[in-house]
């Protein structure tokens, strides 16, 4: 009999001893992360709310959320979630620069330990009048006068009744013609070179396409580089 109520003491004891669990972190969970949008048209925009909960013993924080490009903005109007607790966040994804099959993503940044960054991604097959690829050129650093190793693509939807009416450049650094590779019934080649006289240094610039399209007549498209400092050697004459 001793022995046992000195072993149900000691267990008392121990129990007493323990801490408490401590609280499970905040943790966010999204019903869905991933959008199909379809088939939409070049320049739609796509909107649509992502909703999540906090499975947490403790506040969760989103802090900041951020897209992989121009083409998207995301947004909540809650910040601090308590546990069990619901949200929402709303993305658009804008489409005049894309074409065909496409995803792009968002990321949610959150004090959440397991995930601190969440993605989420909106899909679409895009159809198109006119189409750039790529949609903005970067052509690294390059020198005066001479031309760009690179022919961006300028495509005609298929079943599109568009023409390509003309190349416009007003920058002072690059020229722009269609090149010879790459012709075709519904693409062309674009041609560029940087112009003799363009001043060093970086540079964001735009071309203009301009088509018979309703949809897109004009198309800007983003240059981006570097002109090199030109290097002179000296000579002397020495003996």
């Amino acid at each position: 009999m001793l022995p046992s109520l000195l072993l149900l003491l000691a267990a008392l004891l121990l129990s007493a001893c323990e801490a408490p669990a401590p609280p499970i972190p905040p943790r966010i969970v999204f019903e869905d992360d991933h959008f199909d949008a379809g088939r939409i048209e070049q320049g739609d925009e796509v909107t649509h709310q992502f909703f999540f909960r906090n499975e947490g013993e403790l506040d969760l924080q989103l802090s900041h959320v951020r897209s992989s490009c121009g083409c998207m903005t995301g947004s909540s109007m809650i910040e601090t979630v308590p546990p069990g607790g619901r949200g929402e966040i709303e993305v658009t994804f804008n489409s005049t620069s894309y074409f065909g099959k496409i995803t792009r993503t968002t990321s949610v940044l959150s004090n959440d330990p397991k995930q601190a960054v969440a993605r989420l991604k909106i899909s679409a097959d895009i159809g198109y009048d006119v189409a750039v690829d790529p949609p903005e050129i970067y052509v690294g650093a390059v020198k005066r006068g001479s031309e760009v190793r690179a022919y961006p693509r300028v495509l005609i939807g298929v079943g599109r009744n568009v023409q390509l009416l003309g190349l416009e450049s007003k920058s002072n650094i690059i020229e722009v013609d269609w090149a010879d590779v790459g012709q075709g019934a519904r693409e062309r080649r674009l041609q560029l070179s940087i112009k003799k006289n363009a001043p060093a240094g970086e540079f964001r610039e735009s071309i203009l396409i301009r088509t018979t399209s309703d949809r897109r007549p004009v198309i800007a498209v983003p240059v981006v580089g570097i002109v090199e400092q030109a290097t002179h050697k000296l000579l002397s004459n020495q003996g």
